[in-house]
């Protein structure tokens, strides 16, 4: 679906599931800045990524993107490094090469707040935390804080603006409902039928 980045997270590291295996030889984009990687796993994760794109003025902005997570304790295949620190250091060596930074974050609310206020170089932070979402972007100081409807049912569209500057100066959000009567790909349908078949099977006793 071309995606720039894809966050490791809390759903990627359940033992139970066995989708950690999964991820061996996938050329999706991970992204991960706190996913501790065994090395015996033959997972390919990148902390961020940047990607270049031009505005409707024909300026090139770059964006880097930047994977974090902060799963609740449980049976996980692999360790995840304090977020705050693993995030402030990559935002620190990512200082001078992009122009906006979006941190892709599966924790509460509350630890995305914290998040930004001990990493002011984050810009936007696009959240994930079990059900919730806001229709509206929460602001810490400068930052914005977005969590979508979860599970694909809206398409999350965020418009910047730039001024003079180079800086993010208005934008623009809203959630698009993705109506059902919308033709699945095949490709999701027998993703979404593996991925509920590993679920059923984890719940069972």
């Amino acid at each position: 679906m071309g995606y720039a980045a894809i966050n490791i997270g809390e759903l990627e590291a359940i033992e139970e599931t066995d989708r950690w295996s999964d991820l061996a030889g996938s050329d999706l984009p991970w992204v991960s800045a706190n996913a501790v990687i065994p090395s015996s796993t033959p997972v390919e994760v990148s902390p961020y990524v940047i990607r270049e794109i031009e505005s409707a003025r024909g300026r090139a902005v770059r964006v880097g993107v930047l994977g974090i997570a902060s799963p609740a304790p449980g049976s996980l295949a692999i360790e995840f490094a304090d977020p705050i620190e693993r995030a402030r250091s990559y935002a620190a060596e990512l200082a001078g090469q992009v122009d906006v930074l979006v941190a892709l974050a599966q924790m509460t609310v509350a630890d995305s707040r914290e998040l930004v206020k001990a990493v002011p170089a984050i810009d936007i932070v696009i959240g994930a935390a079990n059900d919730t979402h806001v229709t509206e972007p929460i602001f810490e100081g400068e930052a914005m804080i977005l969590y979508p409807i979860p599970q694909g049912m809206t398409l999350g569209d965020l418009r910047l603006f730039f001024g003079d500057d180079g800086r993010p100066a208005r934008f623009f959000y809203r959630l698009v409902p993705l109506p059902s009567q919308l033709e699945d790909h095949p490709d999701w349908v027998e993703f979404q039928r593996e991925a509920e078949a590993e679920i059923n099977a984890a719940k069972s006793p």
